[in-house]
């Protein structure tokens, strides 16, 4: 990745933050890191003052996790906000999800299922990484997060003020 398609990255992400009011110091992150647009969600975390952020990777027909994780890593030295990241590949590793405090529904942190349920802390939250409509039985066992009190929102995909669709 170059260096202005960081910079301008970069100032998108911090736009965001800024008028979302994003401070998320003093929370763990889990989520993805991905090809593509995919390796600045772990990013995001982490300009908004995430205090640890776990990013879960494996192979897939986008890319090699490898390949992914040495991008995220070049991006986040040119940011200066290395030192708050752990990477999992291939490994859904119990520990990070007890700890989680934000955890994200995409795709290598997919299935948020029993097995994966169980492990989540009282305090924990789930963003659907879509729309609540379109969240599905199979990614998020909603019933069981309601069972738990585990709370689960979804993403407002067509904010006016982030422009994300245009």
């Amino acid at each position: 990745m170059k260096d202005y398609q960081i910079n301008r990255a970069k100032k998108i992400i911090e736009n965001a933050i800024d008028l979302l009011k994003l401070n998320l110091s003093e929370k763990i992150v889990l989520t993805e890191v991905g090809s593509g647009y995919f390796v600045y969600t772990p990013i995001i975390a982490l300009m908004a003052n995430a205090k640890k952020v776990f990013a879960w990777s494996k192979d897939s027909k986008y890319g090699k996790a490898e390949d992914i994780m040495n991008q995220c890593d070049i991006i986040i030295k040119k940011l200066g906000i290395e030192n708050r990241l752990e990477y999992s590949l291939n490994n859904r590793k119990i520990q990070h999800i007890k700890s989680a405090d934000i955890i994200t529904n995409l795709g290598f942190v997919r299935p948020l299922n029993e097995e994966f349920l169980n492990s989540v802390n009282n305090r924990a939250v789930i963003t659907g990484m879509c729309e609540a409509w379109e969240i599905r039985s199979n990614d998020v066992n909603i019933e069981l997060c309601k069972q738990k009190g585990i709370k689960v929102a979804g993403t407002w995909e067509n904010h006016p003020d982030l422009k994300k669709f245009f």
